[in-house]
């Protein structure tokens, strides 16, 4: 599955999740997409560069939401 035991999704997740926002977003919708959990590290949320993902989760964020190479 798309999350692991622990709870936490890895960067691919993240992806099929925010390709789906991409899907379903309205043509009338606002182009804003607000990320709640930026850097929650004690609560077990983030998205910010980590020893285990890298700035995988970032890259997400930017290859879906922007036009910016992901390198």
């Amino acid at each position: 599955g798309i999350a692991h035991s622990v709870g936490i999704i890895p960067p691919e997740g993240i992806q099929h999740i925010a390709e789906t926002v991409i899907q379903y977003k309205g043509e009338d919708d606002p182009n804003v997409v607000v990320f709640t959990c930026w850097d929650e590290w004690g609560e077990g949320h983030f998205f910010a560069p980590s020893n285990k993902y890298g700035f995988d989760y970032l890259n997400v964020a930017r290859k879906t939401f922007t036009n910016a190479l992901v390198e």
